[in-house]
C-alpha cells in the first residue's frame, strides 16, 4: 500500500459506467492512503464538481454520451480555476492517435482499460503527488513574491520624501532590477546648515543585497546622528569596522560619501562610479576613487578626499553603475558620454529637469526590457 506521510489527496472520476467507477473507486481508497475518490457519470457533472472541490487528479473517461473526454478536458483546461489540475484520461481506445489526441487536449497521462490494478495506483499516486508538491511550490512562490512586494514597499519608504533639505533641492530615480535593491542613497542634515549625503551600490542583487543596504544605511545614519561623527572618511572605516559580519562571503559595496557644508563639498569614493559636478566652469567628472568596503581594507590605509566648493545654482550628481551598464535588447548600453550629453542638453538644469531626461532615455532605450541592475540617480542643487 502506498502512502504520502500525513497528506490527503482528492481523486474525481467522470467515467458513466458505474462499474468502471467503483472498480477504480475500490482500487484507489483500498491502495493508496490518504486518497479520497469521488465520482460522476457525465461530463456536465465533472466539470461542476471539479470547480467546487478543486481536486488533486481527474480520471477522465474518453467515450461518454453528450461530451466525450476530448471536449471535457478542453473545457477544463479553458477554465481558470481548473486548468492545472492533471487529467489522466481512461478509455479502451489504444490508437496512437487517440494517445496523441488526449494529450493534445490537455491530458497528462493515459489509462488503458482494462489496466491493472498496480498500473492505476502508480499512476494515479505519482500525478497527484506531483500535482501537490507543484501546487505547495506555487503557493510558496507566491507568498515569497508577497513578502518582496511588502519588502519593497518598506524599501521604498526608506527613501528621501522631502525633496529640500537645507538649502539643497533635490530629485532622484530609483528603478530596480528584482523585487527588491542593493542601491539605497540618503540626505541627512546633522543641523540647520551641514549635510551628509551617501549613495551605496552592495554587490549582487535580489533579498541578500538589500537586507545588506539596509543595515549599512542604518548603521551609517547612526554613526552620523547618535555619535555625531561627520568626516566621510570616517564614517567609512566605522562601517568597515562595525559591519564586518555581513560580508563574510566575498560581499561588499561601492559608495559615495560627501559632506556639504555652507560653500563646500568634501567627498569620498570608495570604488563608485565618479560624481559628476556643474559649476560656474561647466561640467567636471570628480575622478580619484579608493577600494570598495567589506574587504577589510580602507580601515588600515588613508583614504583620498575631494573638496571643492559647492556654491549657488552648483549641481551635484551621483549614480550607481547600473545606469551606464544595464543592456537593452540588443545587448548595448548606454555610453558614459551619452549621459554626459544628456545632461549638458538640458537647458535649465533643475534637478526634476536633470533626472526627466535621464529617465526618459532609459525608457526609450530599454523599451520594455526590466533592467538587470539596479539604477538609482541623485540630483543636488544648492539654492
Amino acid at each position: 500500500m502506498l502512502a504520502d506521510s500525513d497528506m490527503t489527496y482528492t481523486v474525481l472520476i467522470i467515467d458513466d459506467s458505474h462499474i468502471n467507477r467503483m472498480f477504480i473507486k475500490t482500487v484507489v481508497e483500498d491502495g493508496l492512503v490518504g486518497f479520497k475518490v469521488i465520482e460522476c457519470e457525465n461530463g456536465r457533472q465533472g466539470l461542476n464538481i471539479a470547480k467546487e472541490k478543486s481536486p488533486d487528479l481527474i480520471l477522465l473517461d474518453i467515450m461518454m454520451p453528450e461530451m466525450d473526454g476530448y471536449t471535457v478536458c478542453g473545457l477544463l483546461k479553458n477554465d481558470p480555476s481548473t486548468k492545472e489540475i492533471p487529467v489522466i484520461f481512461l478509455s479502451a481506445l489504444s490508437e496512437i492517435e487517440d494517445k496523441t489526441k488526449g494529450f493534445e487536449a490537455g491530458g497528462v497521462d493515459y489509462i488503458t482499460k482494462p489496466a491493472d490494478p498496480r498500473e492505476i495506483l502508480a499512476r494515479v499516486f505519482a500525478h497527484a503527488r506531483l500535482y501537490r508538491t507543484q501546487k505547495s511550490l506555487l503557493d510558496y512562490i507566491n507568498r515569497i513574491d508577497q513578502e518582496l512586494s511588502i519588502a519593497q514597499i518598506v524599501q521604498f519608504e526608506l527613501l528621501p520624501k522631502n525633496l529640500r533639505v537645507n538649502d539643497l533641492k533635490m530629485e532622484w530615480l530609483y528603478q530596480i532590477s528584482n523585487n527588491v535593491s542593493g542601491d539605497i542613497f540618503g540626505v541627512i542634515p546633522y543641523d540647520q546648515q551641514n549635510s551628509i549625503v551617501y549613495m551605496i551600490d552592495v554587490s549582487g542583487h535580489g533579498v541578500a543585497s538589500a537586507m545588506r543596504s539596509t543595515m549599512i544605511k542604518q548603521k551609517l545614519e547612526s554613526i552620523v546622528l547618535s555619535k555625531g561623527i561627520t568626516d566621510p572618511e570616517i564614517i567609512a572605516k566605522n562601517i568597515e569596522n562595525e559591519l564586518s559580519g555581513i560580508f563574510f562571503d566575498g560581499a561588499y559595496f561601492t559608495m559615495v560619501i560627501a559632506r556639504i557644508t555652507q560653500t563646500q563639498v568634501e567627498l569620498c569614493n570608495f570604488g563608485h562610479r565618479e560624481p559628476i559636478l556643474i559649476n560656474r566652469n561647466g561640467l567636471q567628472i570628480l575622478n580619484g576613487s579608493d577600494f570598495p568596503i567589506g574587504f577589510g581594507i580602507i580601515k588600515d590605509i588613508p583614504v583620498a578626499k575631494t573638496k571643492f566648493d559647492f556654491l549657488r545654482d552648483d549641481v551635484l550628481i551621483l549614480y550607481t553603475d547600473g545606469l551606464v551598464e544595464t543592456t537593452n535588447n540588443e545587448n548595448l548600453s548606454i555610453p558614459f558620454e551619452k549621459i554626459l550629453d544628456i545632461i549638458g542638453s538640458v537647458e535649465n538644469k533643475t534637478p526634476i529637469n536633470i533626472v526627466n531626461a535621464i529617465s526618459h532615455e532609459l525608457k526609450s532605450f530599454l523599451v520594455d526590457k526590466q533592467p538587470e541592475d539596479d539604477i538609482t540617480l541623485l540630483v543636488l542643487k544648492r539654492e
